[in-house]
């Protein structure tokens, strides 16, 4: 009987170490120290797909895919010579208005002329009344004529800036300064201003946007401007960059288990680096604790 207690004594005693070893790796905090990390992609901070005002006829592209071009810069042209004759038709109006408009300015120097000398002749009893004011007349007819033509010649600007506009509208240009993505169009072919159908693409990645989710929990810690720490993850190295949180999405997504919230960050994007790349976003130490919990 002592022999059988002594068995079962160092029989529970056993089993209490493993059970006490057992509880003690459960509680052994194996990461909690280490901070949380959550996987992100990187987006263009900006993508714009082009389109042309109107319809027409492609008459040249001017950039390839990959290039890299500036605000304003001419991308392609739609096919323009019978904008460009028009244009010159009415250069031609413009340019004889400007004949015409000296034209009247002369004849009314010389009816002013007539004129002084009818009111001089009038005082030395040479011309009549009748003789002065026909010659008022004559000179406020030919000012009036000068006025109509100075007139005339505004509207024919007005419709020489207006096919000026019109040629400018057969441009595509860049809106923002980036990189051409995707092309759509070549030479030849009919292009569209379809909205949903652009006939170019172009991505700034200077700087390159972070999309991240985390769970709302954690992402109600944060506010706009704040910086979090972040590296590629094709990147074998402790090489961590700061990006800045310019949106903390105002809508969670309830579609899982748990509330996930979209946390938009600005990386600033010195090396060049193409959108579309898994990046680890680290948490705060404060915020990885409290999300540890």
């Amino acid at each position: 009987m002592f022999k059988q207690a002594t068995a079962r004594c160092a029989a529970m005693a056993i089993l209490l170490g493993v059970g006490g070893l057992a509880l003690a790796t459960q509680e052994a905090p194996s990461s909690a120290d280490q901070p949380l990390t959550y996987t992100g992609i990187t987006k263009p901070s900006e993508q714009r797909g082009l389109n042309f005002n109107g319809p027409g006829v492609v008459a040249q592209v001017l950039v390839k895919e990959g290039d890299l071009v500036k605000k304003g810069q001419l991308l392609a042209k739609q096919d323009d010579r019978a904008d460009q004759a028009d244009l010159k038709t009415l250069e031609a109006k413009l340019a004889s208005s400007d004949v015409e408009i000296n034209a009247d300015q002369a004849q009314a120097d010389e009816k002013k002329v007539e004129w002084d000398q009818k009111v001089k002749g009038f005082k030395k009893n040479v011309f009549s009344d009748l003789d002065v004011r026909q010659a008022e007349l004559e000179y406020t007819i030919a000012i009036a004529r000068k006025d109509m033509a100075t007139k005339d010649k505004e509207e024919k600007q007005t419709e020489v800036d207006a096919q000026k506009v019109k040629l400018q509208l057969r441009e595509l240009r860049a809106t923002t300064d980036g990189i051409v993505q995707q092309i759509n169009i070549h030479e030849g072919e009919l292009a569209s201003n379809d909205p949903k159908a652009p006939v170019m693409s172009i991505v700034t990645n200077q700087p390159l946007y972070v999309e991240v989710y985390m769970p709302a929990t954690v992402a109600k810690s944060f506010k706009p401007g704040q910086k979090l720490q972040v590296r590629y993850t094709d990147e074998h190295t402790d090489k961590w960059t700061n990006a800045e949180i310019v949106l903390l999405n105002p809508v969670a997504n309830a579609t899982t288990a748990t509330s996930s919230q979209s946390v938009r960050l600005q990386l600033e994007n010195t090396e060049g680096m193409r959108a579309g790349m898994h990046v680890l976003v680290k948490l705060p130490e404060v915020a990885s604790a409290e999300a540890s919990r």
